[in-house]
């Protein structure tokens, strides 16, 4: 997903790192007993509807959660555990 993305500049898949996933439980649309790499696909299409659902790029999406998600530090790892 990385390398179509930012090779290809597609908007078709999604890399899901840890700020987007953490952010993704936070926001509700991952649900917290999903695990990679088993869950890849859903959390993808998940992930790329709710882009589309606000009218978002999936990139531009990505880079605004993870600056927010590093802005937020231990606050955000602090809120993911809890949902856990």
């Amino acid at each position: 997903s990385w390398i179509v993305r930012n090779w290809f500049e597609a908007d078709d898949v999604a890399i899901l790192d840890i700020h987007v996933i953490r952010a993704g439980v936070l926001a509700g649309f991952f649900e917290p007993e999903y695990s990679l790499p088993r869950d890849y696909r859903k959390m993808e299409q998940n992930y790329l509807s709710f882009a589309e659902t606000i009218g978002v790029r999936p990139s531009l999406l990505d880079a605004v959660i993870w600056d927010q998600m590093r802005r937020a530090g231990g606050l955000a790892i602090r809120l993911f555990q809890s949902h856990l």
